[in-house]
């Protein structure tokens, strides 16, 4: 019999299995720094991408409240105005200056809306997508924001339950509101925009109707009355929003590098 004769293979060293131990180590730990890596990237990307979405958002209301409030001061005066008209002038024949004072009192609430957009703000707090947002100011400014938000909006509420349940009844049974369908073309233009651009001397001055029955003491409480609302919005309720407004956009420039 033949003698076979077999070819053993040699062992490894025990150092060759440490080192293939560490470059399996360094694959694996590589691979997961270049997915932490991506992540962390596509995270950046999407809290800039929010960031500037949201910036657009508060910066088109940073213009908006600024034209609300110029309206305001319009309607602020007209009660001024209405209370010094009904307090010193005829009632009998009061004047077109009177019964523009009126309108723009009593009739032209249109100046009194601001309503600020919070699509964004609300889908970044109901999503839980302010994770993205690493900066705890940042974070902390926009629940400042929304809930500056929430109060301007119950504000408005009180507004306008005044003018739908004190304002208005007064203007249905004194205000002649043909003289309105005139001035605008029966609709065809706002009253605000009658009111300002129209030349009103060539309309029939209006007259004050239930004259007998117009009280010179409630007209006046009335537009005085709302005088102290709109005023108090503005002077509290709007300046609270723009500061919470600005510092909220000044910090995503800061962050984001925004502008």
């Amino acid at each position: 019999m033949e003698v076979h004769h077999h070819a053993h293979t040699s062992r490894k060293k025990w150092t060759h299995y440490i080192w293939e131990f560490i470059m399996l180590f360094l694959a694996v730990f590589c691979g997961f720094l270049a997915e932490y890596q991506l992540e962390h990237k596509i995270e950046s990307d999407r809290a800039k991408e929010l960031a500037r979405n949201l910036y657009n958002e508060v910066y088109d209301d940073s213009i908006a409240i600024q034209n609300a409030i110029a309206r305001r001061f319009i309607k602020e005066k007209a009660c001024i105005d209405f209370a010094a008209f009904v307090r010193d002038s005829s009632l009998a024949d009061p004047g077109l200056n009177f019964y523009h004072a009126f309108a723009t009192a009593f009739v032209n609430h249109g100046l009194l809306i601001f309503d600020p957009k919070d699509g964004i703000l609300n889908q970044l707090i109901n999503s839980g997508s302010l994770r993205y947002f690493k900066s705890r100011q940042l974070q902390t400014q926009i629940g400042l924001l929304n809930g500056t938000i929430a109060r301007l909006r119950t504000r408005i509420i009180r507004e306008n339950t005044f003018l739908d349940f004190t304002l208005r009844p007064f203007q249905l049974k004194h205000f002649d509101n043909r003289w309105i369908q005139h001035i605008t073309d029966n609709g065809k233009i706002s009253t605000a925009e009658a009111t300002t651009k129209n030349d009103l001397s060539k309309y029939t001055v209006p007259r004050i109707l239930h004259i007998k029955q117009f009280d010179r003491d409630e007209a006046e409480n009335i537009a005085l009355q709302g005088l102290l609302m709109f005023s108090g919005t503005r002077l509290i309720t709007f300046k609270e929003y723009v500061d919470t407004n600005h510092n909220l956009l000044m910090t995503l420039r800061d962050e984001y590098d925004l502008n």
